[in-house]
């Protein structure tokens, strides 16, 4: 388990780390630091904080000399310990008994612990509540907020979606009636062959556009577009038309035939010549 210690931040204004020491020397002071912190508090001997610090003997010697000359290191009978060690990393900042205090003040506030605290008896953590009140039950938690819906999620047309006002002039720009033209728009997207079509809203809006082009064009206002000519027609078709045009002029002006009988209009029907190609 890894270890660490408190690194103040009045380091910023100490005269004699930021004024006294070197780069080079103020990295071998946070090494020996690390290195007191491993080491329960002391340093170990010169073999070891040179290999610790990647130096040689001689040079590693230097650096305590140096260290030592500006007051960074004391040796305390016979031993090296940085300067002031014990009073800033002090040993009652163990976990143990806060977390067992945090664990029954719990207990207090909800009748059980459900939040997992891991202690070890070598791991200190700081003294400030914050850290403790940030491990707290889920019930203690506030509820969470979902995010907002992306802007350009899909989804299904609703059955009750209605244009908006761009969309009602959409319609009315191309002469349909915007309701009219919604109704049968959310009936084709909602119960029909479109039921299964996702589109984003500024998905939705454009099929809107379309929709609206396609409906003019198909089947224009009255009077927007001029009646289309009447087609000529041919074999089956124009003689059962010649046929009805006889039939409605004779109801109108009665056909004297033999004898002076009148054409019943309803019962008559053409009679073929020999060849049986065109009517008489």
């Amino acid at each position: 388990m890894a270890r660490w210690f408190r690194m103040h931040e009045s380091v910023l204004d100490d005269y004699k780390v930021q004024q006294r020491l070197s780069d080079a020397m103020f990295r071998a002071w946070v090494n020996l630091l690390c290195l007191t912190c491993r080491c329960d508090g002391t340093l170990p001997g010169l073999a070891d904080i040179a290999f610790a610090l990647r130096l040689s003997q001689k040079e590693t010697a230097k650096v305590l000399d140096a260290l030592k000359a500006v007051e960074l290191v004391d040796e305390i009978e016979g031993t090296l310990q940085p300067h002031n060690w014990n009073g800033r990393q002090y040993k009652s900042d163990v976990s143990n008994e806060r977390v067992k205090r945090h664990r029954q003040r719990r207990r207090n506030a909800d009748g059980n612990v459900t939040s997992t605290v891991t202690v070890t008896a070598s791991e200190t953590e700081t003294d400030t509540e914050t850290e403790q009140t940030q491990k707290v039950s889920k019930s203690a938690r506030a509820p969470r907020i979902p995010k907002p819906e992306a802007a350009n999620a899909k989804f299904k047309l609703p059955a009750e979606w209605r244009p908006d006002a761009d969309c009602r002039a959409c319609a009315q720009d191309r002469g349909l009636d915007p309701d009219a033209t919604a109704d049968v728009f959310v009936d084709h997207f909602t119960n029909r062959r479109g039921k299964s079509e996702t589109r984003s809203a500024d998905g939705w809006r454009k099929r809107w556009q379309i929709w609206c082009r396609t409906d003019a064009d198909r089947s224009g206002p009255v009077g927007a577009r001029p009646a289309r000519a009447a087609q000529p027609l041919a074999g089956n078709d124009a003689y059962f038309d010649q046929l009805a045009v006889i039939r409605d002029r004779a109801r109108l002006r009665p056909v004297t035939v033999d004898a002076g009988r009148e054409l019943d209009a309803d019962a008559w029907t053409p009679v073929s010549d020999e060849t049986g190609d065109e009517p008489i």
